[in-house]
């Protein structure tokens, strides 16, 4: 009966500090033969990507990059073929010179309607003012009937071309859009033109890549 005493407490020391020494010991075994690594065939890398695509359509140039390379914002990446673009924004500034032109050849000719305009008025108040003489002077038996006539045929001839000029006037009017006074490039035609030169300029500049911020180039794809 003694001795069983001193057994059992030998038995329960060795399992309250030998168990918990050897789980310590199986751990660092555990970590030291890989533990420390996390594996998995299902892993996922957390980074930002942004997708670049061109805008406009073209023949690739130049590629001067390769997946996995390394970029800063504004390398260039793909260069399309610019000459078409080019081509259209000299085509684009030549129709807008023109409706420049136009505009400037409508205000041109809106001042000299006007100036003829006047004449025309000047001319008809002159012609009406000698058919009243002409008629007082036949009333009185001093000129002939004829004379008359001529004179009033005159005026009246006169008072048609006044109204055949403010017609072609309001034409003139008409296409700078009520405003003689206008400014050229605010004009609607002159405007649409700008916008379609703006239009081809940036398709030019799209011609151009570039990688908008640093980073590595993955999954590029060029046809």
């Amino acid at each position: 009966m003694s001795e069983d005493r001193p057994r059992r407490r030998l038995l329960r020391l060795l399992l309250l500090v030998g168990v918990p020494a050897l789980c310590a010991a199986g751990a660092v075994l555990v970590w030291q033969r890989g533990g420390r690594f996390v594996t998995t065939e299902n892993a996922y890398v957390k980074a930002d990507i942004v997708q670049i695509a061109p805008e406009v359509a073209g023949r690739v140039l130049e590629v001067p990059v390769r997946d996995h390379s390394r970029v800063a914002a504004g390398d260039l990446l793909l260069r399309l073929d610019p000459e078409p673009f080019r081509l259209a924004v000299d085509k684009a500034e030549a129709e807008l010179d023109a409706a420049r032109t136009q505009v400037e050849t409508a205000r041109a000719t809106y001042r000299e309607t006007q100036s003829e305009l006047a004449e025309l008025q000047s001319r008809a108040d002159h012609l009406q003012r000698q058919a009243r003489r002409q008629q007082e002077l036949a009333a009185r038996g001093v000129a002939p009937a004829t004379r008359q006539e001529e004179t009033q045929n005159e005026a009246r001839v006169a008072l048609d071309r006044i109204n055949v000029v403010r017609q072609r006037l309001v034409r003139v009017l008409t296409t700078l859009k009520g405003d003689a006074d206008l400014p050229v490039d605010e004009h609607p035609s002159v405007r649409e033109r700008m916008v379609e030169r703006d239009r081809a300029v940036l398709d030019l500049s799209r011609t151009r890549i570039a990688a908008p911020v640093d980073g590595t180039v993955v999954n590029m794809r060029v046809q």
